[in-house]
């Protein structure tokens, strides 16, 4: 079979088609460009119409053109019918060419407060700079919304200008968290750069955007904070922590699911912020998460009931007490003694028998605020606990209470010398000012004293006893200064 011969191609035939193309393509083009021409002539004259449904038609189809349709509109800024400058500054405005800004702040200054208000808000889409001062000074134009409209291109620029800084990744920090900021002082105009932030690489300026978000309390951020709480590094998780009860009420159910999340760094921070805002509807949910599988999240959801305040925390919290978890029940004691209400003296007067003395040590603090009649004798007892912070803070504690038994058992426990109750009830043996008690109170001061008992006796009104404060201080490192105005403490005051 003989093989096929296909003919040779004439070399000069390809790039005579090519030339062909080209020059019908050139054609094509300059007859599209003058047909757009003449069609831009014709809708500049559609501007002009009286009627209002032509004038939107043609804008539209003018925005659409675009970069060939900006000169003539800019031309038609100085046309005299006013509808028309209404129109152009409007088309301009949605066309976005920058050979516009400068005619339109030109254009400001039209007669006509219709145009000034299409030109304010067209100079609005531009975020240029140049408008800043002349867009200012509109701020009193006579007409409100013109002014409205100026104030907000205003904001518009300065949100650009600040989420260029912000997203400037070789800025300085220092710059770019201080942008940050800002933002969030202008509030809900910056959420959208803001919620960008959220997401930059760099876990600082995520921080501080999450920071930035609740300066603004717009509910938009809630959710993306949320999320904001399982994030790998501590500061943003911190945060967004931080930044969500700013939101108040809004914040309340989302946190409450929160309290779900599989991420416990999530639930704990969710539970956080339930106390920091205080709302009841919360506690049922914060209950059952003292039973949380982290030991954060349950100490966390128990301070948070103690934040609240709700009684009807006072049975998951007592329940709490018998739980291993030592901090745990620290903070449950602590919660009960915030919580306002009689029936959470009897699970304290418990927790005075705790093996953990830290445990008796905030359950003693606790009963102190209740002024109950059934607290005085597991207090009088506390006195003799084994740890002496607990006998300090349950003598504190007795200082407190108006039973007379309190202030007997406190006096015998100044003549047998018990330092740390002296120390922990420094106020009630100032005021009592018991002759020859000077002595004891200095050794409690010299083994178990704070600052705050230090300054107390400083200004006690006994020379001795101010002395050995002043020396203590000095021991210490405190530089003593003397201020004008009358002692909260005297010596005797209370006899």
């Amino acid at each position: 079979m003989n093989p096929l011969k296909l003919p040779r191609r004439c070399p000069v035939i390809l790039p005579c088609a090519v030339r062909l193309l080209l020059s019908f393509c050139v054609i094509g083009l300059a007859l599209l460009a003058h047909e757009q021409t003449n069609s831009v002539a014709q809708l500049i004259d559609k501007l002009k119409d009286p009627d209002w449904h032509v004038r939107n038609s043609a804008t539209d189809a003018l925005v659409k053109i675009g970069s060939l349709a900006v000169e003539p509109l800019i031309a038609l800024l100085t046309d005299p019918n006013s509808d028309a400058r209404y129109k152009a500054a409007e088309a301009l405005g949605k066309i976005k060419d920058a050979r516009a800004v400068e005619p339109l702040i030109a254009a400001l200054n039209d007669q006509n407060s219709s145009v000034r208000k299409s030109v304010a808000w067209a100079l609005g889409s531009f975020k240029d700079p140049r408008a800043v001062a002349p867009l200012t000074a509109h701020l009193k134009d006579p007409d409100w919304d013109v002014a409205i409209f100026a104030a907000g291109d205003l904001v518009d620029i300065r949100v650009q200008q600040l989420a260029d800084q912000l997203n400037d990744k070789k800025a300085n920090i220092g710059a770019r968290t201080i942008a940050a900021n800002r933002l969030g002082e202008i509030g809900s105009p910056a959420v959208e750069t803001l919620l960008e932030a959220l997401r930059d690489p760099d876990f600082r300026i995520q921080g501080a955007a999450a920071i930035a978000l609740g300066t603004t309390k717009d509910q938009r951020a809630i959710e993306p904070l949320i999320a904001a709480l399982r994030s790998r590094n501590d500061w943003v998780r911190m945060d967004a922590g931080s930044a969500l009860p700013k939101f108040g009420a809004a914040a309340v159910k989302p946190l409450i699911t929160a309290l779900n999340d599989p991420n416990a760094d999530a639930r704990n921070w969710a539970a956080s912020g339930l106390g920091e805002l205080k709302d009841p509807r919360a506690v049922e949910a914060l209950s059952a998460a003292l039973k949380d599988s982290s030991a954060g999240v349950r100490g966390a959801a128990a301070k948070a009931l103690g934040q609240i305040g709700d009684p009807g925390a006072i049975a998951p919290l007592s329940a709490a007490l018998q739980e291993r978890d030592r901090n745990l029940r620290s903070e449950a004691v602590q919660a009960l003694g915030n919580i306002s209400d009689p029936s959470a003296v009897e699970p304290l007067i418990t927790a005075l028998k705790d093996a953990d003395f830290g445990v008796r040590w905030h359950a003693a603090d606790a009963l102190g605020n209740f002024n109950d009649p059934r607290a005085v004798e597991p207090l009088i007892a506390a006195l003799k606990d084994s740890n002496a912070i607990v006998q300090s803070r349950a003598a504190a504690a007795l200082s407190r209470e108006s039973d007379p038994r309190a202030a007997g058992a406190l006096m015998t426990a100044l003549q047998e010398r018990n330092q740390a109750a002296i120390a922990g009830a420094y106020a009630f043996f100032i005021g009592r000012g018991e002759p020859g008690s000077q002595d004891a109170i200095v050794e409690a001061l010299d083994k178990f004293g704070q600052s705050d008992m230090a300054a107390y006796l400083l200004n006690c009104g006994d020379w001795g006893l101010e002395a050995a404060a002043r020396q203590w201080g000095i021991r210490h490192g405190y530089k003593i200064t003397t201020t004008p105005g009358a002692s909260a403490a005297t010596w005797g005051g209370a006899r």
